[in-house]
């Protein structure tokens, strides 16, 4: 099983994420050059966390269009549903997937018929999306303690595949000025 570690750097993230409902936009650059955005939601209510938006990324020959990425948690961030609508060069991707009972259900359209796949998953994981996964910084902030450098594991769960631990260490905090 593949590992992730994310050094996390987090100030201009962490301050959306105390919010009950806040709109951001986040872009990465590679030599002073844009190739990767989204636009995102976050909103909490009624007990449920909800993170809706969209994203594009443009790295080398690789093309990617998410036209939807959506997760609803509940307030102890335990997956509740998510919904994926992606391209990927020419390639189209559709996914609906529900949690509970320690199982991801998905729905799953590459092609004319979509497919069912079921996976074991801890209740808590972090869903992302293995095309294009800048959402889950948001939600990751919110869980991941910011007052020390010892490493913190996590699960995630990439929609679709399966569960892959997951591991933060908060590396520090910088101000960050935007035009």
């Amino acid at each position: 099983m593949k590992t992730f570690s994310f050094a996390v750097l987090l100030a201009a993230i962490s301050a959306c994420a105390t919010a009950v409902a806040d709109d951001g936009k986040l872009t990465i650059y590679m030599g002073g050059k844009p190739v990767a955005s989204e636009t995102y939601t976050v909103q909490k209510s009624d007990g449920k966390i909800q993170i809706d938006g969209s994203g594009k990324a443009e790295i080398g020959p690789m093309k990617v269009d998410i036209e939807r990425f959506k997760v609803v948690t509940d307030d102890k961030y335990q997956p509740v549903s998510a919904s994926a609508k992606a391209t990927m060069g020419q390639v189209k991707m559709a996914a609906e997937t529900t949690f509970g009972d320690g199982k991801a259900k998905n729905e799953i359209t590459t092609g004319p018929e979509p497919k069912m796949k079921e996976d074991d998953m801890h209740a808590d994981a972090i869903v992302i999306n293995s095309n294009l996964p800048l959402f889950p910084w948001s939600m990751m902030t919110m869980r991941a303690k910011m007052d020390n450098a010892d490493p913190q594991e996590f699960h995630a769960y990439v929609i679709g595949q399966a569960e892959v631990p997951l591991t933060v260490t908060f590396q520090g905090k910088e101000s960050v000025e935007f035009a």
